[in-house]
């Protein structure tokens, strides 16, 4: 069996998951329970309680009406729904929707702090009001799963896993509570029993830049404050992490900052193969990333008015002028070695790569970056995607203005745009 991302032990009891995780060699489908919450019935014999209570009731105790809401035994966590404000730095800010159509969720664990409560997500649930009667794909589920679990072990192996938020896989049995369709609106019916994988998420502490950018304005606003002293070496790892993991999807939202201009990543279960905009699972793939000049992600904050400020991310901001080369630490160029001596076929084994294709690309990008720089291994991996976009008619777009151009999702790749930089560059190379 392939080795876990980390010790299950350590994330279970970071993230309070289960009180018996899944062992390294054991199938996602644990039957893992924590019996200290749930006391009456079992999982099957359950339905439903009328109350937002994330879990479920004995279905004798429903009938005799004893108890119309007791817990009963068999449910893994407990969940609730996402609030629909945010706290930060003395102001509120609306929790943002975002565009995914996976269901997200809290999960209770007795924090003091509710901020802390790590999230679990479900990329299709059916029988809810947010699915309908949507036929689940469990095995394009599942790569998913093993797509985060392989990017979470290489992201710690390659010295880049402090960058983003830890993750960790396990089954899930509860029921899907009662939630609104957006955040701060009043909920709605909950959706029956969850009985799949769970991805666990860590929350991010602070609040997206998309949130901040968009709701704060003037030159003592949490953005004015906080964007010129974002650490070089967090954007530098940021975009390493970005282009070797292929991010497709790097937008304001998925990024977060804390009041003290710390940055973390989210959202990251659709890197390494878990999607690749229009490839499915068997081709190469080409990054697209806030961090990454030439791409979508980065384009489109140029061009926007809220988030024109956040353009200082672009990893070029965080480098000496006229320097594009990075100054790698001695564990990510070891780790970067390991990859390209490694057998194709081995790597994806060892890691649960969920196609050789998938392995492939990012062994090419490892030695890229190894015997080319990162500037020159970005421009290689966007040489495919930039034929493309002139190929395809996208000439015309420009032409009809940046507003066509930036929501055109079709190719990943855009002409470079003027770095505009909110703080003095560094005078020497950031050491990573």
């Amino acid at each position: 069996a392939p080795p876990p991302p980390a010790s299950p032990s350590r994330f279970s009891t970071a993230l309070h998951l289960t009180t018996n995780p899944p062992s390294s060699d054991a199938t996602l489908a644990t039957e893992s329970t924590n019996t200290a919450a749930h006391s009456n019935g079992t999982f099957d014999e359950c339905e439903l309680c009328d109350q937002d209570l994330g879990c479920v009731r004995s279905v004798d105790m429903a009938h005799n009406q004893t108890d119309p809401c007791a817990p009963c035994t068999g449910c893994t966590i407990e969940m609730y729904p996402i609030n629909g404000i945010v706290h930060f730095m003395g102001h509120e800010y609306p929790w943002e929707l975002g565009a995914s159509s996976a269901h997200i969720l809290r999960v209770k664990t007795g924090n003091a702090r509710k901020e802390d409560d790590p999230f679990v997500k479900f990329p299709c649930v059916p029988s809810t009001p947010k699915h309908g009667n949507t036929t689940c794909d469990h095995q394009k589920i599942s790569k998913v799963a093993d797509s985060l679990l392989a990017l979470q072990s290489l992201a710690e192996e390659c010295g880049l896993g402090d960058v983003a938020v830890r993750a960790y896989t396990a089954h899930v049995r509860a029921s899907m509570p009662a939630q609104p369709q957006k955040p701060g609106q009043k909920a709605i019916a909950g959706g029956g029993k969850v009985n799949q994988i769970g991805l666990f998420l860590e929350a991010a502490p602070g609040i997206s830049l998309s949130n901040l950018a968009r709701h704060s304005k003037g030159p003592e606003s949490p953005p004015a404050r906080l964007l010129p002293k974002v650490k070089h070496e967090q954007v530098l790892k940021a975009a390493i992490y970005d282009f070797l993991f292929c991010c497709q999807d790097r937008h304001s939202q998925n990024i977060f900052i804390d009041e003290d201009s710390n940055i973390k990543l989210i959202d990251n279960d659709q890197m390494l193969g878990g999607l690749q905009r229009g490839r499915a699972y068997t081709g190469s793939c080409t990054p697209s990333s806030i961090f990454l000049p030439n791409s979508l992600e980065s384009y489109r904050m140029h061009f926007s008015k809220s988030m024109a400020k956040l353009y200082h991310l672009d990893y070029r901001c965080h480098l000496p002028d006229n320097q594009t080369g990075m100054m790698l630490s001695e564990v990510t160029t070891a780790c970067l070695n390991k990859l390209i001596n490694t057998e194709t076929a081995e790597l994806q084994q060892k890691y649960r790569i969920v196609h050789p294709r998938v392995a492939e690309s990012l062994q090419t990008r490892a030695r890229n970056l190894l015997e080319h720089g990162f500037a020159e291994a970005l421009r290689r991996e966007q040489v495919d995607e930039k034929e493309r976009f002139y190929r395809e008619d996208s000439t015309r777009l420009l032409e009809a203005g940046s507003d066509t151009l930036k929501n055109w999702f079709w190719n990943v790749w855009r002409p470079d745009v003027p770095i505009t930089c909110v703080a003095s560059r560094p005078t020497m190379t950031p050491r990573l």
